[in-house]
């Protein structure tokens, strides 16, 4: 068996060029190379070598290879549909936008030549009680109140020619011949008139300013918008192009009160696309509603990473101004549902 020089074990051999001179020949090697003309050979290698990297790319990557490699202009987009979806859409939104503000104008009208409510038709509490659910004395007899429009947030409901027809039939059935029944009856009659002069009126109003029309026109153009939402909702995109479509259609809405997850992941797709989010919490002065929430006792701790910061009410409000104290809390804690992300961030980049 030979044996084994272990002296040196990483000598270099007599024969063997020095580092120094093999970096020296690579340099020539190299200078030789940049100052000659490319032949068609090397013009040859070069193409299939570029050719080779694009196969690579757009093998595993086709959304990254769709970004280096536009499309000729021969060649269709690749997210042509999706860039005709939103055409169609935006469209579809501004016709709906326009044919609602025409029901709202002449629903306006309508009202007004309309006038008030007569008293008389406008229904008892004790109806509205005993048609509330099956389990009350009239609620199987089918008596639809109508919801009729009244100022601020009062809901009056009032009778119809229909439910006053049901509720006199249905009465002597359900409480009796005798009693008040005979009563209730005769006042519901009295009003029958009332109410059947009354939806004339509605009829002849409605078809004086067109509301069956702009209602029809409405609906359909909300069904134009939605198809077309849904049409960019069900697509993918390969290019950047098509999802800046698709960032611009989901940031159309409150994206900011979306799960971190879901967050997250809009802001980077429009980053990648190029898409500037509106951000409608971005004038907000959270740093002001801090200040205000610890000068009345309150806390907002950071917590570790990966949680959202805590808010901690006032002790007590009790004491001499403890109305007032718990009046602003609540002013605060609402204040607080409203503009959560703004001063979760805030809070957050304090240090």
């Amino acid at each position: 068996m030979p044996s084994l020089k272990l002296s040196n074990p990483f000598r270099r051999r007599a024969d063997r060029p020095s580092l120094k001179d093999r970096a020296a020949s690579l340099k020539a090697s190299a200078a030789r190379l940049m100052g000659r003309k490319p032949d068609e050979a090397d013009q040859g290698r070069r193409t299939m070598v570029a050719g080779s990297m694009a196969v690579a790319i757009a093998a595993p990557l086709p959304v990254l290879a769709g970004a280096i490699l536009p499309p000729s202009a021969s060649s269709p987009h690749p997210d042509q549909s999706l860039l005709d979806a939103e055409v169609a859409y935006v469209a579809a939104r501004n016709a709906e936008r326009d044919a609602k503000a025409d029901h709202s104008r002449a629903y306006a009208a309508y009202e007004a030549a309309l006038g008030e409510l007569p008293r008389a038709l406008v229904a008892p509490t004790w109806v509205l009680v005993d048609t509330a659910h099956p389990g009350m004395p009239l609620g199987t007899e089918r008596i639809r109140l109508q919801i009729a429009d009244a100022p601020g947030d009062v809901v009056v409901y009032r009778w119809t020619v229909e439910s006053l027809h049901r509720a006199i039939a249905a009465m002597p059935r359900v409480y009796g011949r005798a009693g008040t029944t005979p009563k209730a009856i005769r006042v519901l009659r009295d009003i029958l008139p009332i109410a059947e002069e009354y939806e004339a009126r509605m009829a002849e109003a409605r078809a004086e300013f067109g509301l069956a029309d702009t209602r029809r026109r409405w609906t359909e153009a909300q069904t134009a918008t939605r198809l077309a939402r849904n049409l960019i909702s069900e697509a993918a995109a390969v290019t950047p192009a098509g999802l800046a479509v698709k960032v611009r259609q989901a940031t159309e809405g409150e994206w900011q009160k979306t799960d971190r997850l879901t967050g997250g992941l809009i802001q980077s797709a429009a980053l990648v696309a190029g898409v500037t989010l509106i951000d409608s919490n971005a004038s907000y002065d959270a740093a002001g509603w801090v200040q205000a929430w610890e000068a009345i006792g309150g806390k907002a701790l950071r917590d570790e990473a990966g949680f959202a910061p805590s808010f901690h009410c006032p002790f007590g409000t009790s004491g001499e101004d403890g109305a007032a104290l718990k009046a602003e809390t609540t002013r605060l804690i609402a204040e607080l549902e409203e503009h959560r992300i703004a001063i979760e961030r805030h809070v957050k980049g304090r240090a």
